[in-house]
């Protein structure tokens, strides 16, 4: 590393000399130092942006409610006020919970997550298997509907 620093040594005090300065004078530090605070500004603005940006902007968790999961005990369920979709794998309790409030504008009070994992299947010789899926139970306080089956 000595040798680099010494050649990169040379090349600076060729380049003063060529602009009229000597290496013996001491450069001034201030140029270098508004460089180094300019950018720590900028990013102290762009951090002050970002906490005032809101949470929710439209349609970003749209992707994690794939659908209703109907059966009977899923319709026994929405009768108390405990409806169940099926959502993306990599869903987790917190995206479902946005998405349920961007889509139907409710808070859930509680929500539970199901994995089921594919059945293994034949056709003929042929061995298979279904798809994994994802299945969240949403809960809401009493007195809140919400309107899964419209237009059904």
């Amino acid at each position: 590393m000595g040798i680099f620093n010494k050649w990169s040594k040379q090349k600076k005090d060729e380049q003063l000399k060529a602009a009229g300065k000597s290496s013996d004078t001491p450069v001034s530090t201030d140029a270098v130092e508004t460089k180094k605070s300019a950018p720590k500004k900028a990013a102290a603005k762009k951090s002050a942006q970002k906490t005032s940006q809101p949470v929710l902007t439209a349609g970003v968790h749209a992707g994690v409610l794939s659908r209703t999961h109907i059966t009977e005990k899923s319709a026994a369920g929405e009768s108390v006020g405990v409806y169940t979709f099926e959502v993306s794998p990599t869903a987790n309790k917190y995206t479902v919970a946005l998405a349920v409030q961007e889509r139907f504008g409710v808070t859930p009070e509680k929500i539970t997550i199901m994995n089921r994992r594919g059945k293994r299947v034949r056709f003929g010789y042929r061995k298979g298997k279904r798809k994994n899926r994802k299945f969240a139970r949403v809960f809401l306080k009493k007195g809140e509907v919400l309107s899964v089956h419209k237009g059904v």
